[in-house]
């Protein structure tokens, strides 16, 4: 689950300079730094939605709304002097602030639901933050490289940074060992007659 957040995030930060090109037809919309800041942002709001996961199959999800509630509230409240400061970027710091904030009371939720198992640990989200925070820069160099250039190689560079932040993804996350339990048991799934 993890190795497909960073992909599907960065890879709509990738596509969405030919999105705002083909859709819109204002390339000139595309702000690296904001939707830098976006897709930081899905990315904690896709670790935050998978963290919820445990307490939704459980049942068990009582505390969840009064920490995304009074989170969220808390997050308008506090982005209000942000925004007036900072702009669209103050907010943006204070949601992505939120979503981190509630991910992590979260996980401490599930820390208590499955009585401090060690299998819930904090290891994953580090990995994540790690490739999102190595990967956007890069990805950041890329767009700026291709903005001015033609639809097709803003396209193929598009592929390429998803190629990459896929690359990074199966190693940071241990899919070798998925790719290889997914090999083995299709060696053994008996032959149809």
């Amino acid at each position: 689950m993890y190795s497909g957040i960073p992909i599907a995030n960065l890879g709509a930060f990738l596509f969405s300079l030919i999105l705002l090109q083909v859709w819109l037809h204002k390339p000139l919309l595309f702000d690296p730094y904001t939707y830098g800041l976006m897709a930081l942002i899905s990315g904690a709001m896709s670790m935050r939605e998978h963290k919820q996961f445990f307490q939704f199959s459980t049942n068990t999800h009582k505390r969840l709304p009064i920490i995304v509630f009074f989170g969220n509230l808390l997050m308008v409240a506090v982005s209000v002097p942000f925004t007036i400061q900072f702009g669209l970027h103050g907010f943006m710091f204070v949601w992505l602030a939120s979503e981190v904030s509630q991910m992590g009371l979260l996980y401490h939720e599930n820390k208590k639901l499955f009585h401090n198992d060690p299998s819930i640990n904090f290891i994953p989200v580090v990995k994540l933050a790690l490739v999102m925070l190595v990967s956007l820069p890069v990805c950041v160099g890329l767009l700026r490289y291709v903005q001015q250039r033609s639809l097709s190689m803003v396209c193929g560079v598009a592929v390429m940074g998803v190629i990459m932040v896929a690359a990074e993804s199966y190693f940071a996350f241990g899919l070798k060992d998925v790719w290889n339990e997914f090999q083995r048991r299709i060696r053994q799934r008996p032959a149809s007659g």
